[in-house]
């Protein structure tokens, strides 16, 4: 591959580094192609999402790594800064992964797993770990249109000895038979570790009834990626505040601690801080940019002779209505509009 031999996929070269975005058009184009399914066809695209300014979750270093490991398994892609993933948000209609997130995206159907951290993910590290395993996992359900790797040596050795079966000697022979043997062998473990690997995602084992996804199959939808951690984390930390009130053991304790620690808060909680405070600069755009906002995170607009009135979609249950002022007259006003979105959200105290 690093000699070029790897061939092309839709839009990229198969290659063992990472593509590096640059904030352009071309970047950015590219970037909608992955969010949405368009940009290749053979291989699943692994995108990492910047969290400021040439910065990621992961560092250079272990960006560079996965790529180097998914060397023909899957497409890494990088983008350049935050400025450039709110501009792909307006572009892909908030499908993109964002705010550190490592989206994982299928040919034809585009981001369908989001990486970040949380109970199950705490480091770098482990998000590299978790987002090769699945990328890896993801590509061998996919169709095959050509032979992989190990089914290319086979089928070499095999032309080979019978070409040369008539030159070669009895321990040249032998020796091709065992460099054949092996190279099965090989395929039998890979085809052992599928089975091992694809049943695990569907199968009810401890860790797949922990997941992010079946947690929020039982719970409901998030509001934004994370929020079913960030509130168990604040439910964590609120207990831990009463418990010697409430009489809780030590044992309970000692857990409730561990999570309060080892549980970071949501990168995407302060996206959507942030994204809020942006919405309400203008008062001249205030209704417009929150009805656009909040329509991404469980809200819809509803008809009102008045004012624009928003209310939570089916299943965000637990949401009150939003209403907003079409012309909110002073920067106070804006400011305590915002605090008052966060409160219905319930997302004032998930951060602390």
């Amino acid at each position: 591959m690093q000699n070029g031999w790897g061939g092309t996929d839709q839009i990229f070269r198969v290659t063992d580094q990472p593509v590096w975005l640059e904030s352009s058009d071309d970047g950015l184009a590219t970037a909608k192609s992955v969010t949405l399914g368009e940009a290749a066809k053979w291989l699943p695209t692994v995108y990492v999402s910047a969290t400021g300014n040439s910065s990621w979750l992961l560092s250079q270093q272990e960006i560079e790594k996965l790529a180097y490991d998914l060397g023909g398994i899957a497409h890494v892609v990088v983008e350049p800064d935050r400025t450039f993933s709110f501009d792909l948000r307006d572009e892909s209609e908030a499908r993109n992964a964002y705010g550190g997130t490592v989206g994982l995206s299928v040919p034809g159907q585009g981001i369908i797993r989001r990486y970040y951290l949380g109970w199950q993910i705490q480091n770098g590290e482990e998000l590299a770990a978790a987002v090769r395993a699945a990328a890896s996992a993801l590509r061998s359900q996919m169709p095959t249109f050509g032979w992989d790797w190990t089914e290319l040596q086979e089928q070499a050795l095999r032309a080979q000895r019978e070409r040369d079966r008539n030159r070669l000697t009895a321990a040249e022979s032998e020796q091709l038979y065992l460099d054949e043997i092996e190279n099965l062998q090989d395929k039998i473990r890979q085809l052992e570790q599928q089975l091992i690997v694809g049943p695990a995602a569907s199968v009810g084992t401890d860790e797949a009834e922990f997941s992010t996804d079946n947690l929020v199959n039982r719970v409901g939808p998030e509001v934004y990626a994370g929020e079913i951690s960030d509130r168990l984390r604040f439910a964590a930390k609120t207990t831990l505040s009463v418990a010697d009130q409430i009489g809780l053991d030590p044992r309970s304790k000692t857990i409730l601690q561990r999570v309060v620690e080892r549980l970071p808060a949501s990168p995407a909680l302060a996206e959507l801080s942030q994204d809020l405070a942006r919405a309400t600069k203008d008062p001249k755009r205030v209704a417009a940019e929150l009805t656009s906002l909040l329509g991404r995170h469980g809200y819809s607009e509803k008809s009102d002779n008045k004012h624009p009135r928003l209310e939570a979609n089916k299943g965000y249950d637990g949401l009150g209505s939003i209403t907003l002022p079409k012309t909110p007259s002073e920067h106070k006003g804006l400011k305590n509009l915002r605090k008052q979105i966060e409160r219905t959200l319930g997302i004032t105290r998930l951060g602390d």
